[in-house]
C-alpha cells in the first residue's frame, strides 16, 4: 500500500489556476460536472442511435468528457497534461494524463462504457460516479490493490470489479425502492 492514506490522493498536477477563489472554483466544478454528465448521456445515446455501429471508445471521447469537466477551470481542458505520459485506459486514473479532472473523467468514461456495453442508460440513483464521490475510500482502496499488483507484474482488478458490482447493485435496488418495493437484506 502507499504510504499516504487513500484520502490524500488527488488528481491535480502543478498548474496555474484559472479560478483562484476556492468557492468559485467549486461552483464551476459543480456546473461542469452537470455538463459532463449531459455530455456522457449524449455519447451514450449516439451509440444507441445506430445499434449496428460497433462501439469504439476513442481517446477523443475521453478528451471531450474531460474538456467539458474542466472548461474555464484548467488551461489544459480537453488535452493531456504537458509532458510524456503513457496512455492505458484501464489505468486512466492512475496514470493521470491530465493536469486536473482525472478521477471525474475516468468515472464518466466508466459510466459511458458500462451503459453502452449493457445497451441502455442505467436506471436508478445515485449514479455510480456519485456513489464513489460520496464515499471515496473503497474506490481508492480498490485502485491501490490494482496498482500494487502491477508493481509485482500482475493485473488484479478484482477489488475494483467487486466495488463496481456493489455500487451497481445499490443503484438498481434504488429503482425497486422508488417503485414502492421492499428489499430483504440477506
Amino acid at each position: 500500500m502507499a504510504e499516504n492514506p487513500p484520502e490524500q490522493r488527488h488528481s491535480r498536477a502543478l498548474e496555474a489556476p484559472l479560478i483562484a477563489n476556492e468557492i468559485e472554483r467549486a461552483k464551476a466544478e459543480a456546473r461542469n460536472g452537470l455538463r459532463q454528465y449531459d455530455r456522457t448521456i449524449e455519447q451514450i445515446e449516439y451509440w444507441f442511435y445506430e445499434p449496428d455501429r460497433p462501439f469504439r471508445l476513442r481517446v477523443s471521447h475521453i478528451l471531450d468528457l474531460r474538456r467539458v469537466a474542466l472548461e474555464g477551470i484548467s488551461a489544459y481542458a480537453g488535452n493531456f497534461r504537458p509532458g510524456g505520459v503513457s496512455y492505458i485506459l484501464w489505468r486512466l486514473n492512475w496514470i493521470h494524463p491530465f493536469a486536473d479532472g482525472n478521477g471525474r473523467t475516468s468515472r464518466a468514461v466508466s459510466y459511458l462504457v458500462l451503459s453502452v456495453r449493457t445497451g441502455y442508460r442505467l436506471p436508478g440513483r445515485p449514479m455510480i460516479p456519485e456513489q464513489i464521490v460520496a464515499n471515496r475510500t473503497p474506490y481508492f482502496e480498490a485502485l491501490e490493490v490494482a496498482d500494487d499488483a502491477v508493481t509485482v507484474g500482475r493485473f488484479d482488478l478484482t477489488a475494483m470489479e467487486a466495488l463496481i458490482e456493489r455500487l451497481l447493485a445499490a443503484r438498481l435496488l434504488s429503482v425497486i425502492r422508488q417503485a414502492g418495493g421492499t428489499i430483504k437484506e440477506t
